[in-house]
């Protein structure tokens, strides 16, 4: 056997090995999605298996790739080959993680299962498992028109969740039993995994494109940048640092979110007490002064949350669309024993909570 057959050779077994990894992942998510159909715990706990598997054969893949690199000496073409393999492992172990966050929030719905009818979420499922496949087909062949097919049907995916979105938030405004807000938040994240998995298939089909043609571009169309907002309050201490990690709660990651102070003064024990309780860990949060922002970012909404930042709001903002002012009491001004100051800070934390949802509501409704 000649150098360049035993090259060959092992450039074949890489494509092998990908496509095992690929089946791997397949039966992975073919297992999720049984396992959320029938809420079953174990089969969830089987997948989480399954995406160590997956994660291994990631790394050992991309091994054998560098020592493909480093000891042979690649044309265009197969080192085109080779980095579109690399490529594609750390795409296929993304959808191995979405995978598994699908299956995580099965043991969350299960102590409190959602009163949702959602077919939608059924069609998500079974059409990014079918690209799976398809993509796989495409890979083996480079076919250049399936992959771009597969494209277009990751926007039917993201169509599938934009439809999602909307009913979810509905229910969320409508329940005030935590027990169901909290079911159906996570259910809002499985549509969320399921929309990021069609991505990260589509990025394949992207890739046998590249291999195919050597254009490195992306045929995907570009999403719309998301829209962003700025909650302001004077501290950054307590009501705009409720409101930043609510509306990333509730909105999935709909929006860029941030929050600001005039005179930031650090985020309050208390605030990070109380928001821990519903499940939100500030601990890697911090108090910003509104100076970082001024002149430099694009916000959409600029959301005031006391009296004195809408008083005193700095008004140098470039392009910001829409400037609302909801007001909130200061639970830092609180007085009396540590029970009755926690008290406060849970009261206007469930006042931005609530406020939160009307405004998502209302949203959905204008665009209705």
């Amino acid at each position: 056997m000649s150098i360049r057959e035993r090259f060959d050779k092992k450039l074949n077994d890489l494509r092998a090995d990908v496509l095992k990894m690929a089946k791997l992942v397949e039966d992975e998510l073919q297992v999720a999605l049984k396992a959320l159909s029938t809420l079953d715990a174990e089969l969830a706990q089987q997948v989480i298996r399954l995406d160590k598997v997956v994660n291994k054969s990631r790394y050992t893949i991309e091994e054998k790739s560098l020592e493909l690199i480093a000891t042979q000496q690649p044309t265009a073409r197969d080192l085109r080959e080779i980095t579109t393999v690399m490529s594609v492992i750390v795409d296929l172990e993304r959808m191995g993680d979405q995978t598994k966050g699908v299956a995580k929030v099965i043991s969350h719905i299960l102590k409190y299962p959602a009163d949702l009818h959602l077919p939608e979420l059924q069609t998500m499922g079974d059409t990014v498992l079918a690209m799976l496949r398809q993509v796989v087909v495409a890979y083996t062949s480079d076919d250049v028109e399936s992959a771009r097919a597969i494209i277009k049907q990751d926007d039917q995916v993201d169509e599938l969740y934009a439809r999602l979105f909307p009913k979810i938030m509905k229910h969320l405004a409508e329940n005030n039993e935590v027990a169901k807000v909290e079911a159906t938040y996570e259910v809002l994240r499985v549509a969320r995994e399921l929309e990021r998995f069609g991505d990260l298939v589509a990025n394949i089909a992207d890739r046998i494109i590249y291999l195919a043609t050597g254009k490195l571009h992306e045929e995907k169309k570009k999403k719309m940048s998301k829209p962003r907002v700025l909650f302001l309050c004077t501290g950054n201490s307590a009501r705009s640092q409720m409101a930043e990690a609510l509306l990333r709660k509730y909105a999935d990651d709909r929006f860029e979110v941030h929050s600001a102070g005039l005179e930031p003064k650090g985020i309050h024990p208390y605030t990070k007490q109380v928001m821990a309780e519903i499940g939100l860990d500030l601990s890697g949060h911090r108090s910003k002064d509104v100076a970082e922002y001024l002149a430099q970012v694009h916000f959409r909404y600029l959301i005031t949350v006391c009296s004195n930042a809408e008083k005193n709001c700095p008004r140098v903002f470039l392009g910001v669309n829409e400037h609302l002012f909801w007001q909130f009491e200061d639970p830092a001004a609180a007085e009396g024993s540590a029970e009755e100051q926690l008290a406060k800070f849970r009261q206007v934390r469930d006042q931005i909570e609530q406020r939160i949802k009307d405004w998502l509501t209302e949203r959905i409704n204008q665009q209705d």
